[in-house]
């Protein structure tokens, strides 16, 4: 005999300036074939005013094959914003706390901001199917849908509703920032470098100071960095290079008090999410004994392109 379904309370979702208020819950209809629904007001924290909607059904892939677990709608003056992006990320915990463990769109294939909306959401394009002549769905655009997958297992959530589902994952992106370095930082960042690789660094000919210095002043003179920032502390470092064929991260380093909280994660989606706007691959290289890294990047999604005699060579494409 199948459970009752039970509501979740949602918790607080915010996002920066965008908050999802949770406006009505709707039980499944065996009859019209619906399941279990909520629906979310998009809103400016602290503000009534609506921006769009978002509703997430909590059904199998079966059952929303045509209709997907997530359907929105931005109103059109505040669209080219993010904010469908956005709310699909602040509902992926709450999708999570109903043991689903991938979240499936539905596209029309003529709307184009939808089919970018998924890519920045780090979805997998899977198929296009036909709907039937007795969907709901039929006569209203094209009668084909884009089906887009997000496997939730690969996705570090942001949501304090997660650490009720994992507790042993204690997330604290929300309050995550990144600020231009400027030069009193150097040695800051020097010393967050040696901090996280320096354990790498000895297996491979070992840490030279003088060397490692030199090098570090070299490149933070060349390069951009940016310090990561936890709750207004200083917790990493990131270096990031626009170049007109790719995104190239030079160096990301977080604080080992910091490290397995998901700030690693936070940084890299945000490039991810650069690259997928950008239509660039992001590339990257990590030494060969520094596995953690490499198992890393490959739940990203990254895939070797290649190796040198110290390092692997790394590209997502957007």
């Amino acid at each position: 005999m199948n459970q009752p379904f039970t509501f979740f309370d949602p918790g607080i979702l915010i996002d920066d300036d965008l908050e999802l208020v949770l406006i009505e819950k709707t039980p499944a209809d065996p009859v019209k074939r619906w399941v279990p629904q909520y629906t979310f007001e998009m809103r400016h924290h602290g503000d009534t005013s609506a921006l769009g909607k978002i509703r997430l059904r909590i059904g199998s892939a079966v059952k929303l094959r045509y209709a997907g677990h997530i359907g929105y709608e931005v109103n059109e003056e505040f669209r080219g914003h993010r904010y469908a992006a956005r709310s699909c990320r602040l509902l992926f915990p709450l999708t999570y706390a109903h043991e689903l463990r991938a979240v499936w769109l539905t596209v029309d294939p003529h709307n184009i901001p939808s089919q970018k909306t998924c890519r920045i959401i780090g979805a997998k394009y899977i198929d296009t199917v036909h709907l039937p002549k007795d969907h709901e769905m039929y006569g209203k655009g094209s009668p084909y849908r884009r089906r887009y997958r997000v496997d939730l297992n690969d996705f570090i959530v942001r949501n304090a509703l997660l650490e009720k589902v994992i507790p042993e994952k204690h997330i604290i992106v929300n309050n995550l920032k990144l600020r231009k370095a400027i030069a009193i930082d150097s040695e800051f960042a020097y010393q967050t470098k040696k901090a996280a690789f320096k354990e790498y660094i000895d297996k491979v000919g070992g840490w030279d100071e003088n060397e490692q210095r030199h090098l570090h002043e070299r490149r933070f003179a060349l390069y951009d960095f940016e310090i990561i920032q936890v709750s207004g502390t200083d917790a990493g470092i990131l270096s990031v290079v626009r170049q007109p064929d790719c995104i190239k991260v030079n160096q990301i380093f977080i604080l080992p008090e910091y490290q397995n909280k998901g700030i690693g994660t936070a940084c890299m989606e945000h490039i991810i999410e650069e690259s997928a706007i950008s239509n660039l691959p992001v590339r990257l290289q990590v030494l060969k004994v520094n596995q953690r890294a490499l198992a890393f990047y490959k739940r990203l999604g990254f895939n070797s392109t290649g190796e040198t005699d110290t390092h692997v060579l790394m590209e997502r494409m957007s």
